[in-house]
């Protein structure tokens, strides 16, 4: 008997090497793969997000986190499969984040994120 497929992810981004305990210490994240990228020095990363997936995380409304007086931590970009923009907003480990579309249709976007210190 077959397994059941499981679903498209939430979100879906291409990110440097990094610790990948960022994916795996997020309560809202319920599974994620980190697989290496054909032909390219880069991760991609998936992620499916525990519902309600859109409307629990929007993070409208949300106040901005100021940017730190430093460079980013980690910088993440692809072209459409963006996860909602209260993923960047609620996750425990980034400290603030910046967002950027491509200006030309908007489908390509990257997130820079600072990460909060460790304790």
């Amino acid at each position: 008997m077959n397994a059941p497929a499981r679903p498209a992810p939430d979100g879906a981004f291409f990110a440097p090497a990094h610790d990948e305990t960022l994916w795996s210490d997020a309560p809202r994240i319920t599974g994620h793969t980190v697989a290496d990228s054909d032909g390219y020095d880069v991760k991609f990363v998936q992620v499916w997000l525990r519902p309600p997936r859109a409307s629990e995380i929007s993070g409208f409304g949300r106040t901005p986190r100021p940017i730190p007086d430093r460079a980013p931590d980690i910088a993440f970009h692809n072209v459409g499969d963006a996860p909602p923009l209260g993923f960047w907003h609620f996750h425990p480990r980034i400290e603030a984040f910046e967002v950027a579309y491509d200006e030309d249709d908007g489908s390509a976007w990257w997130v820079r994120a600072w990460l909060r210190p460790a304790p």
